[in-house]
């Protein structure tokens, strides 16, 4: 398992994107999937830092990797506002759900939408004060 914790900066996206690539290439999996990984992470740091932190660069964002069967899993964690609940209702575990259509007619989601369509799987959880975006892509 590894882990980076960053300030909530923007600056530190591409930093935690170029870390994310490196651990996943080591791993066998293609160019493909690799940019997929890389615009998921910027997409789900990107909306904690803006959504949950409202762009408060003090606070901490928590990207943890790890690479379980064949599968990289990546967790993003935050201590800020919760993914609201009208937005968890459309999430579904099952990323290939996810539509085109909805992604471009949404009015907020979209993110989630684009997440879910990237990875193979994905999944939200709270614990302990702290949000966690899960996401897994397989070999």
């Amino acid at each position: 398992m590894f882990e980076i914790t960053m300030n909530a900066d923007p600056e530190n996206i591409a930093m935690i994107c170029l870390s994310a690539r490196a651990i996943a290439s080591h791993n066998g999996l293609s160019e493909e999937q690799l940019s997929a990984i890389e615009l998921a992470i910027s997409e789900a740091v990107t909306n904690s830092m803006e959504h949950a932190y409202k762009w408060d660069k003090k606070q901490l964002v928590k990207v943890e990797f790890g690479f379980v069967e064949n599968c990289l899993e990546i967790t993003v964690s935050d201590q800020g506002e919760a993914i609201p609940d009208n937005l968890l209702g459309n999430f579904q575990a099952d990323s290939k759900a996810f539509e085109e259509d909805d992604m471009l007619t949404a009015d907020s989601g979209r993110g989630l939408m684009l997440i879910g369509m990237l990875m193979d799987n994905i999944s939200y959880s709270q614990s302990c004060g702290f949000n966690h975006l899960h996401m897994k892509k397989c070999t």
